[in-house]
């Protein structure tokens, strides 16, 4: 690939900017050449309120896609696709399921909220699942799901499938972006549940070295 490649974060836990706002979330608005996704969608409507800050325009974008089912990455799905009706949504189907996570003995639910899987289930073109590695444009693709092949990584918390806290969450819908420019790559993380060596191997795998 041999085209500009522009990042801009739009939302994360700091801003570094007057007029931005933060929250505890992640979103990323991607540019490859004349072409545009988001990469996680925070936990509000304020990746777009961050975009309009930005004088950053949202009506090209092509892609959503979600690195796992927390509400602090896909929460802003129902307002980008407010804004942008024709973006294709990608994702594991894992990440639809319910997720908790416990703090002193204390559960609460971290999972997708029901009016953003009712967002993404109810658009008329659907949603494309990313259980491997899918293709989103030329040069960029989801990774789908990330071998856990060390045993020095685990998913970063104590992530729980039930309320009870007794059923592990794998994160097994834990994904990133790769964007292939040939002689390296660039790659965006959501929370790395898979963990960072478990994925920068696998995109090695995925991209023969």
């Amino acid at each position: 690939m041999s085209k500009t490649i522009r990042i801009t974060v739009l939302v994360e836990n700091s801003v570094h900017r007057q007029g931005l706002v933060a929250e505890h979330g992640l979103s990323f608005h991607v540019q490859c050449g004349g072409r545009s996704l988001v990469f996680d969608t925070g936990q509000t409507d304020l990746a777009v309120i961050n975009a309009e800050t930005l004088r950053l325009p949202l009506d090209r974008v092509e892609a959503i896609v979600l690195s796992h089912g927390h509400y602090d990455h896909t929460g802003g799905v129902p307002a980008i696709l407010d804004a942008v009706p024709q973006a294709r949504v990608y994702l594991h189907p894992a990440a639809f399921g319910e997720k908790f996570s416990q703090n002193s003995g204390q559960s609460r639910s971290i999972g997708m909220s029901d009016c953003v899987a009712q967002a993404i289930c109810h658009r008329a073109g659907g949603f494309i699942q990313t259980k491997s590695r899918t293709e989103i444009m030329e040069g960029v693709f989801a990774t789908g799901e990330i071998p856990r092949a060390n045993d020095y990584e685990d998913t970063g918390g104590a992530f729980f499938l039930d309320t009870e806290g007794t059923r592990p969450d794998p994160l097994v819908d834990d994904q990133a972006l790769v964007i292939d420019l040939g002689r390296s790559v660039v790659l965006l993380l959501g929370c790395a549940h898979s963990g960072v060596v478990n994925t920068l191997d696998h995109v090695r795998h995925l991209t023969s070295g």
